[in-house]
């Protein structure tokens, strides 16, 4: 049989494709663009700041627990700081803060011994002081994200049928309204572990209503975009390999398999998602080796650029051109710093 030459050609470039497309499965495949951060001068002790957030272009947001306080809000304009959000159990305290979101010009913040968030008005806490504070109740998150259509918490919920469900939808009001799905596949006869291994963070665009999940140690990155009243999965990304799963199915949950990949932020600026990614290697339980990344992505969900940044940095935010992050200073402590993109 005679062969036609353009269907050897075609054949040819498919192969060609699928091979290409296999072998960048992989994102650190990818050319990294390496992100070095200049000091900013801070007055301020930091223990570790988990999380960065922004408000207008000079107001730094960050989760910081130091002194009863659980916030710190630093101005990039004249370097003043305040502490503020007190912990404890009285009006408008908030006891275990874990997380915080900004939202507009109030700031939400999550106790995590009960899943509550309280929410402040910012030109309150800039004088540290409360007038009034909203209380959601998100049913034991420990995580959690406000979206233009009420909230979504991370936690170990369980349906009807007690299958564990590790992000929840709630209404502006609290109610839960729908539980997102991944993962359901590995139900593990313990399901603390298997909480463990897929809880995890997510992200907020309101440009593309478009929300990001990054389960803490597996290997895919989700986006769900709202659409007729429910979240529906819209895209995806992988950041591992696989293994993490392949083995949960057979009931290996050990720490060889579970400090591979590590979500650490995820945040969003008015054109993209960025998500800060730790890869260590493990050895006896044990880190060997690690390496921290920051993946951008296009408010659809669509891989845009990598960064490669030191392995201290906890924490990102990105405002226009200008990346802000936590780190480990000169002296040894946590400090911050910027980087242009």
């Amino acid at each position: 049989m005679k062969r036609h030459p353009y269907l050897l050609l075609l054949l040819t470039t498919l192969c060609f494709s699928a091979c290409t497309h296999e072998k960048t499965k992989d994102f650190k495949q990818y050319p990294a663009t390496e992100l070095t951060f200049e000091e900013i001068r801070i007055d301020s002790i930091m223990d570790y700041p988990r999380q960065l957030r922004i408000a207008g272009d000079s107001l730094l947001i960050i989760n910081d627990h130091v002194e009863d306080k659980a916030v710190l809000l630093y101005n990039l304009s004249d370097s003043s700081c305040v502490r503020t959000v007190s912990i404890g159990q009285g009006p408008g305290e908030v006891l275990a803060p874990n997380w915080i979101d900004l939202a507009g010009d109030s700031l939400n913040v999550l106790s995590r011994n009960n899943g509550k968030i309280n929410r402040y008005a910012l030109n309150d806490l800039l004088q540290d002081k409360i007038t009034a504070c909203r209380t959601i109740d998100l049913k034991d998150a420990d995580r959690f994200v406000q979206t233009d259509y009420g909230y979504i918490g991370m936690d170990f919920y369980l349906n009807d049928k007690e299958e564990v469900r590790l992000a929840r939808a709630f209404d502006l009001m609290g109610n839960p309204v729908q539980d997102l799905d991944w993962y359901t596949e590995y139900q593990a006869d313990d399901k603390i572990l298997t909480y463990f291994c897929f809880q995890g963070q997510a992200g907020y665009h309101p440009g593309s209503h478009t929300l990001m999940v990054a389960p803490v140690y597996a290997s895919t990155i989700w986006f769900y975009t709202w659409k007729d009243g429910q979240w529906e999965k819209s895209n995806s990304f992988p950041i591992g390999n696989g293994e993490l799963e392949r083995n949960a199915k057979k009931g290996d949950f050990t720490d060889e398999i579970r400090y591979t990949t590590k979500v650490l932020d995820i945040c969003t600026d008015r054109d993209y998602f960025y998500y800060l990614h730790e890869d260590q290697q493990m050895k006896e339980g044990k880190t060997v080796d690690g390496c921290h990344y920051i993946l951008r992505f296009l408010p659809d969900g669509t891989f845009d650029k990598l960064f490669k940044v030191d392995e201290s940095v906890t924490a990102i935010c990105p405002a226009g051109e200008v990346l802000y992050a936590s780190f480990i200073g000169k002296d040894g402590e946590y400090t911050l710093g910027k980087t242009k993109l």
